[in-house]
């Protein structure tokens, strides 16, 4: 602590005189890594996370980046949707591609349940849409996302994400559809704009063969 040479003790102090403080059980955790107690670590790790969830992040990053064991972070993050997520990100950005791939298919079966329920949020209906849609399962996700514009109909993001899907189908009349309501709900949306300038070519060169003489 500030380079003092008590500080080690001083952390001991601490985590014994106010067990329930969570500086202290981080601070404790992260002794006990630099003191070669790398299992010691766990249990004040989680009390940490149970009594302030914003330092779940960083004791990710100390169970991945520091003491390489990835499993911890994915088990400190229970079927926290949020968590798992983060957790997703980090694993990806470390190189554990395979451990974020069985994560993610994790997430994909928790949200499948929910989503399977009758009062399933839109939020939770529009990421398994996203999540289908990054693995390439293309009418899952538009049917995720449709389901989510009927409960939320103005979440422009997500109409968007559908067109792009619907244009990547080939499917531009509904591509173009969702398109022009994204512009009405927030007009001049770039992103919208180009998308709808891009599925007018294509609309119009499709009409464009159809007429011509063969």
């Amino acid at each position: 602590v500030l380079y003092d040479d008590g500080g080690e003790e001083n952390i001991k102090r601490g985590f014994r005189l106010a067990p329930c403080d969570p500086i202290s059980c981080l601070a404790a955790g992260y002794l006990d890594i630099a003191e070669g107690r790398s299992d010691d670590c766990v249990q004040k790790f989680e009390r940490a996370i149970e009594l302030d969830g914003t330092l779940f992040r960083p004791v990710v990053r100390i169970y991945v980046s520091r003491l390489s064991r990835p499993h911890l972070a994915i088990s400190a993050a229970g079927d926290d949707i949020d968590r798992l997520r983060h957790v997703v990100g980090v694993l990806e950005e470390m190189q554990y591609k395979d451990l974020a791939e069985q994560t993610l298919e994790r997430i994909t079966d928790i949200l499948e349940t929910k989503c399977s329920l009758a009062d399933a949020s839109a939020s939770e209906i529009a990421l398994l849409g996203q999540i289908h849609a990054r693995r390439g399962n293309n009418e899952a996700a538009i049917e995720c996302y449709r389901r989510a514009l009927e409960l939320d109909y103005g979440r422009v993001e997500w109409r968007l994400e559908l067109a792009r899907l619907l244009a990547r189908m080939e499917r531009e009349s509904e591509a173009m559809r969702e398109a022009r309501i994204c512009l009405r709900l927030r007009p001049g949306l770039k992103a919208a704009e180009e998308l709808a300038g891009s599925l007018s070519l294509r609309l119009s060169a499709m009409d464009g063969q159809a007429v011509s003489p063969r």
